[in-house]
């Protein structure tokens, strides 16, 4: 299996060199690594991600990525080919408590960005961030409701996902594939983010084929 023209789409809080072991296109979100673009909303985000692909491209995507790389393919399926989603979730608000989010904006504030990256397995990812451009975002991903929306994505979607992931609970993989009609869900051991290069991404695909 071969990956087709791949777009990577990374997380909140991290940037395109979470991917730096994969090839493919690995742009910077807005506020994230060398993108000190201003960020207006997500669907802004989306249009600039389809404008830099081809048509019938493989788009993966991690985290706040996933939910980015399926709102690609909800408006402009032409775009996708398969959809491959690591660590996602249909609605983060959904997948924790009210007093848990609360909880992780004030973490974030008071510890920055290092302790968030500590708790989805990065302790020495570096890279520079804005965090006035990173707190709306996060707003917004948390606003975020995918449920009862994804019956119309008709690409091939794998949903990967960490048996010991602390920020997205593994129940979500499980929802994601009821919301999605041609889907996979592959369980790996691992955290958050639990392929680290492009063989494991492949491999964990043929491990349903």
């Amino acid at each position: 299996m071969a990956l087709v023209n791949p777009l990577y789409i990374h997380g909140w809080g991290f940037s395109s060199k979470v991917f730096r072991d994969f090839t493919g296109l690995k742009p910077d979100l807005p506020g994230h690594g060398r993108n000190t673009s201003p960020y207006r909303d997500l669907d802004e985000v989306v249009r600039d991600l389809a404008g830099l692909i081809q048509d019938r491209s493989d788009v993966i995507g991690w985290s706040m990525g996933a939910s980015l790389a399926l709102l690609l393919a909800l408006k402009y399926p032409e775009k996708v080919k398969r959809i491959f989603l690591i660590g996602g979730t249909p609605c983060f608000r959904r997948a924790w408590k009210e007093s848990n989010l609360r909880a992780f904006r004030m973490m974030i504030r008071k510890k920055g960005i290092p302790a968030f990256r500590e708790l989805a397995g990065f302790e020495n990812f570096n890279d520079s961030v804005q965090m006035e451009t990173l707190m709306r975002m996060l707003d917004d991903y948390i606003n975020l409701d995918l449920s009862g929306k994804l019956g119309s994505v008709s690409s091939e979607v794998f949903i990967i996902h960490g048996e010991e992931d602390r920020v997205v609970p593994t129940s979500e993989a499980l929802k994601l594939k009821d919301e999605l009609p041609d889907s996979n869900v592959i369980i790996l051991k691992g955290g958050h983010f639990p392929v680290r290069n492009e063989r494991d991404l492949i491999q964990a695909v043929f491990q349903i084929r």
